[in-house]
């Protein structure tokens, strides 16, 4: 029964040699090489690296990044305002979506060269006090922050 154990563990030992492992055998025959993975030695963290220190350059998402905060407080500034209206807005449930889309038109119609109280971006909307209100709301609040290169035109 030892004999049969010393047998077992004998074969089971590997002797590393020349980068090769090679299984002892107990029957005197010449060991077969095993198959072995190398590994190399970790390299420490602190050790001066031989590539230069280059600067990340911004990546488009950045511009994205841009737009969707200018986004963000359009939509902040157009609900302010549409508050402000009280009673008066006909728009009180409007989304988000439609909210963005209402200020590019208003952008449009401002760029093209229609005054701020006579842009109408809300179907249906009447005049009050000689302008759309929910409208003209929205068209101030896109050109602070949606098309701002339309300030004071």
């Amino acid at each position: 029964m030892k004999t049969r154990i010393a047998a077992i563990v004998a074969a089971a030992v590997l002797v590393v040699g020349g980068g090769t492992a090679y299984a002892l055998t107990t029957s005197g025959q010449e060991p077969a090489p095993v198959e072995t993975t190398a590994t190399s030695s970790p390299t420490p963290s602190d050790a001066p690296s031989s590539e230069p220190l280059v600067a990340e350059t911004p990546s488009p998402s950045a511009e994205e990044d841009a737009e969707a905060i200018a986004e963000e407080k359009y939509l902040i500034e157009a609900r302010s305002r549409l508050a402000g209206l009280g009673a008066a807005t006909t728009i009180p449930d409007a989304t988000d979506e439609q909210l963005l889309v209402a200020g590019g038109q208003a952008c449009e119609a401002l760029a093209a060269g229609t005054e701020i109280d006579d842009v109408s971006v809300v179907e249906g909307e009447e005049r009050v006090q000689g302008s759309y209100l929910d409208s003209a709301s929205l068209a101030r609040a896109a050109v602070l922050f949606l098309c701002p290169d339309l300030l004071g035109k």
